[in-house]
This record gives C-alpha cells, sequence and structure tokens, in this order.
C-alpha cells in the first residue's frame, strides 16, 4: 500500500509492474470521482494530478478516465444479491 499522495512511490511501482509483464501494458484506466452532477470533487483533482504524472513516466501507454459516480452502491447491491 501507499502513503496518500505518495504518487512517485506509484510510480515506481508501476514501472516494476510495466518490466515485469514485459511491456505488454498498453492503457491505464483510472477511476473518476465525479459528483452526481457532474462537477470534480478533491478527489477528482487528485486523480488529474496523477494522470498528468503517469502520462509524463508512461507517454506510449494510453490513460483512459471513467467516472465511477454510483460504483459503490451498484457494488453493494450486486453483492446483496448474490448473498455475499
Amino acid at each position: 500500500y501507499f502513503s496518500e499522495n505518495d504518487f512517485n512511490a506509484v510510480i515506481n511501482k508501476v514501472k516494476e509492474y510495466i518490466k515485469q509483464y514485459q511491456n505488454s501494458i498498453d492503457a491505464f484506466v483510472l477511476g473518476y470521482p465525479l459528483r452526481s452532477n457532474g462537477t470534480k470533487s478533491e478527489r477528482t483533482l487528485m486523480v488529474d494530478d496523477f494522470a498528468k504524472l503517469l502520462a509524463l513516466n508512461f507517454s506510449n501507454i494510453s490513460i483512459y478516465l471513467v467516472d465511477e459516480y454510483g460504483s459503490t452502491i451498484k457494488a453493494q447491491r450486486i453483492l446483496k444479491d448474490v448473498k455475499f
């Protein structure tokens, strides 16, 4: 695990994974926590900063931001439905 906002440690770990998987990683998919009205939150801005850092370090790898609004509620419903 990483300390919050310790993006450099995360970048170093990603470099290890890329080396381990012999450069077979061709995209990063990041959760993008927008508010219900579509505006950015403090967390969204943090993801923006991290995405910029990824782009600087891995310019040959695509970055996709996926709106994760409501994903926790959806996951909880799925777990409830399967009685987990």
